[in-house]
């Protein structure tokens, strides 16, 4: 299996992720190993990708993966903080179009994360999933 920088590599270059790819994502990354550095592997990738013919296992593992670092931490666990929503917002934001493992990571938010959010988030939440 190659490393997690050249499986990244790989993805971006040919411009889509099929469901042997994100097999091995979900092998190199299990969505509760996700720290900062790996969740901008994953958005660097779903920017890369944002759009085009993805196995329909893509959007799934992203938003695992993405809501495993937000929820799963030590310092606010099932809470997003301001800092996290910042985070989440600008990387959807990033490439100016929000996608479909984006728009999966919102749902799994708006859906999994203690309630009341950060101003940031809900305003997503409003924006992109009405």
């Amino acid at each position: 299996m190659p490393d997690l920088n050249e499986l990244k590599t790989a993805i971006i270059a040919d411009g889509t992720v099929d469901a042997s790819e994100v097999d091995q994502l979900r092998n190199a990354m299990p969505p509760r190993t996700i720290n900062r550095e790996r969740a901008d592997i994953l958005f660097q990738i779903n920017n890369a990708v944002s759009g085009n013919n993805n196995d329909p296992s893509w959007p799934v593992y992203f938003s695992e993966a993405i809501a495993s670092y937000v929820l799963d931490d030590e310092a606010t666990p099932g809470v997003v903080s301001d800092e996290e929503a910042v985070y989440i917002r600008d990387n959807i934001d990033s490439d100016g179009k929000v996608d479909v493992a984006e728009r999966a990571l919102l749902e799994r938010l708006r859906s999994k994360a203690q309630q009341p959010v950060p101003p940031t988030l809900t305003t997503m939440f409003d924006k992109y999933l009405s």
